[in-house]
């Protein structure tokens, strides 16, 4: 709803881990608790626009001096607009439309994200990181559209959101707001966390409509070796199943007539532990 001055309603949403299902695997992107916290604020400032403009009219607009933010038990933090740009973007919040489409994690663009990340964090570079060069190497299915944001600062993930992605001191054409905020984007891939520098942490992020991520192109990076995976039950079952053929055969000492029967058993065993085994992994695909 539009924001009318009253405090807003607030619904806190959980985030979603971040996986990739083969009809294998199950493969789990680590995510720390900053990086989970950047993802909810990215998508609950599009879901609850007013919410947020409340934020800054009641904890932030109060306590410039000048151009200089000095809130209580935090650094001062020095802006070029002062009042200003603050002013612009509660404008802004209390007449956007709540975003009704729900942005998701994908876990290709975040290991874009990831790579990016680590090539600039550490050192402390000021850079624009390029993850959405390395998404379109990820990628099998990818929409025309793709671009990405990067933000420096804040005490909190919710401060480098909205200091870098909507107050956006200094740009005139507030171009990171327009990005985050286009309805277009279904798709999303983040990574937050330390910067070497001043700044002290660093938030990126990638959006696009549809992304399928392509694993064989990515088994053979770094980030990705990190990353968890767990085996299918239905998938071990059917290993299972297969190591039965490398089984020792019927003792010599056997009759004839006994090592046919062993033999049949065994390849009973063997045909219904595959159907048993196979029943979950080729459904999803004939279903298609």
């Amino acid at each position: 709803s539009i924001y009318l001055g009253q405090e807003p309603e607030w619904e806190q949403i959980e985030i979603e881990p971040v996986i990739q299902e083969t009809e294998i695997c199950t493969y789990l992107l680590p995510q720390n608790e900053y990086e989970m916290e950047f993802a909810r604020e990215i998508i609950q400032i599009r879901r609850n626009p007013a919410y947020y403009a409340y934020i800054l009219e009641k904890d932030y607009r109060p306590y410039f001096q000048g151009n200089v933010l000095r809130r209580p038990n935090t650094r001062p933090m020095a802006t070029r607009e002062g009042l200003a740009s603050i002013d612009n973007a509660i404008a802004f919040l209390k007449t956007t439309e709540p975003n009704k489409n729900r942005i998701s994690q994908n876990f290709g663009m975040c290991l874009a994200a990831k790579e990016a990340f680590d090539e600039h964090a550490p050192s402390g570079s000021m850079a624009f990181p390029n993850s959405c060069g390395k998404l379109r190497s990820f990628a099998t299915e990818l929409s025309d559209e793709v671009t990405e944001l990067c933000g420096w600062g804040g005490d909190t993930a919710r401060e480098l959101v909205i200091f870098s992605f909507v107050i956006c001191d200094g740009d005139p054409m507030k171009r990171n707001r327009e990005i985050l905020f286009d309805t277009r984007w279904l798709r999303m891939g983040i990574c937050a966390g330390p910067h070497a520098s001043v700044y002290r942490r660093m938030g990126i992020v990638n959006f696009t409509i549809e992304f399928e991520p392509d694993l064989s192109k990515m088994r053979d990076r770094e980030k990705f070796k990190l990353i968890e995976s767990k085996t299918k039950p239905e998938a071990l079952k059917l290993a299972d199943a297969l190591a039965i053929l490398n089984e020792t055969e019927p003792n010599q000492d056997n009759s004839e007539e006994r090592a046919r029967e062993e033999q049949r058993r065994r390849l009973k065993e063997i045909a219904i532990r595959v159907a048993v085994a196979t029943e979950k992994l080729i459904a999803p695909t004939q279903s298609q």
